[in-house]
């Protein structure tokens, strides 16, 4: 079952049957403990920054004469089969597929289950953002044979049915074009999530400085060496500061108090840590109400790029601490210095 699915009926160009790759309509709302518990991965994928692309492309494409319908993340899961094509072909005119880093040795097997089902369409597919997962010490060859074959795969897959790919940066196209496709079939668009609120956000300054008691938003990417020692020297700075986790697993921790499994130590990975007991956490669950959370902030910094472009489309002023390749072409930095 498809969200937001009504009766659908026979469409024409002008008015578009539209599926687009989605856990969730933006105009729909469920609580905390429905969206950690879809499928172990929250309606957001395992992590909230999800929402705000697809959330982007859905309200891109919903115009007042198409039927858009989220696919609810099923077309790429391990039980998609004929019948579900078939409905598909049926009762959609285009298939629009929004991605992040899909370019990645733990994406493989999502990959290719997306190519089976593309590769079966009769209708156009439009894809949006997809972009390469490198760290900044990686090689220019850093995809592994099984990669480059399901990423090979998949953007041929994609090109029999649309006239071009739209890929996140500079280095996410030099991946493409090594695999052979090159500038004529590869668009550099960035992320979808960056034109949520318009072409151009305007970010506004509402003070002249940041001090103790400035209310501001941190974003942490766990796995990142430094990241406890970051998070809490600027805990103990600034009084006011709050978290802005991503993660479902983090979500678990505030709803029940259950402890986060693979979390280094010193992040908020169970209720003894101060953030927790100082009630300074906040976890978003639709890009709406993260937008208005963190527009009452003055300032917001972390190594999440979601987080950063939520505070950006927010009108907020932010700093993305950038650590991979992922987020120096979307923050424009492959050619001079990032923070």
């Amino acid at each position: 079952m498809f969200r937001g699915e009504e009766d659908m009926t026979s469409s024409t160009l002008q008015n578009p049957r539209i599926l687009v790759r989605s856990s969730i309509a933006p105009h729909e709302s469920v609580g905390p403990e429905a969206a950690h518990a879809r499928k172990s991965m929250g309606t957001f994928a395992g992590n909230v920054g999800n929402l705000l692309f697809m959330d982007a492309v859905y309200r891109t494409v919903n115009t007042n004469d198409a039927t858009v319908v989220a696919d609810a993340l099923t077309t790429e899961g391990k039980r998609m089969n004929q019948a579900h094509i078939d409905r598909i072909n049926n009762e959609f005119d285009l298939f629009v597929v929004p991605l992040a880093n899909a370019f990645r040795e733990s994406f493989i097997g999502v990959l290719n289950r997306f190519s089976s089902v593309i590769e079966q369409l009769t209708i156009p597919v439009v894809v949006t953002g997809v972009g390469a997962q490198t760290w900044l010490l990686d090689s220019d060859d850093f995809a592994s044979p099984e990669l480059k074959t399901a990423a090979t795969r998949f953007a041929s897959a994609v090109l029999d049915h649309s006239a071009s790919i739209g890929v996140r940066g500079e280095r996410s196209a030099e991946f493409l074009a090594k695999l052979g496709f090159g500038s004529d079939v590869v668009d550099v668009i960035g992320c979808p999530s960056m034109f949520a609120e318009g072409l151009t956000p305007i970010v506004q300054h509402k003070v002249d400085a940041i001090g103790p008691d400035s209310p501001i938003g941190i974003t942490i990417t766990p796995s990142t060496k430094g990241s406890a020692d970051l998070l809490n020297r600027h805990a103990e700075a600034y009084r006011r500061m709050i978290y802005l986790p991503q993660e479902n697993r983090e979500l678990a921790l505030l709803l029940w108090g259950e402890r986060v499994g693979g979390m280094p130590e010193g992040l908020p990975r169970d209720m003894s840590h101060r953030l927790f007991r100082e009630d300074r956490i906040r976890f978003p669950l639709d890009a709406p109400g993260w937008r208005h959370l963190l527009q009452q902030q003055d300032f917001v910094f972390g190594g999440r790029i979601h987080g950063t472009i939520a505070a950006i489309t927010a009108g907020v002023p932010a700093v993305l601490l950038a650590h991979d390749h992922r987020m120096r072409e979307l923050g424009g930095l492959e050619e001079r210095d990032a923070v």
